[in-house]
């Protein structure tokens, strides 16, 4: 059977899901033939995880954390941490 993998992107730190992608993969019986996909396509979900620089809501929060560092604001050890 032909194939739709939906892949979504999670960031590893907050478990928020920022980028979902589709692709189609033929199958060797129709893809050796020239045929079009098969009518009914099995799906298969994938997660993928991305380091914390890539999610936004991380970036913000480490930008105001730094800050808070850097001007001696008292401000709470963040839950996860960065790494």
């Amino acid at each position: 059977m032909c194939f739709l993998i939906v892949t979504t992107y999670v960031c590893d730190r907050c478990g928020k899901a920022f980028r979902s992608t589709q692709s189609h993969r033929k199958c060797a019986s129709q893809r050796g033939t020239g045929r079009p996909y098969h009518a009914h396509l099995d799906i298969e979900n994938v997660t993928k995880y991305k380091h914390w620089v890539d999610c936004k809501d991380c970036e913000y929060e480490y930008s105001m954390y730094a800050h808070a560092q850097a001007e001696g604001i008292a401000w709470p050890t963040p839950n996860p941490p960065f790494h």
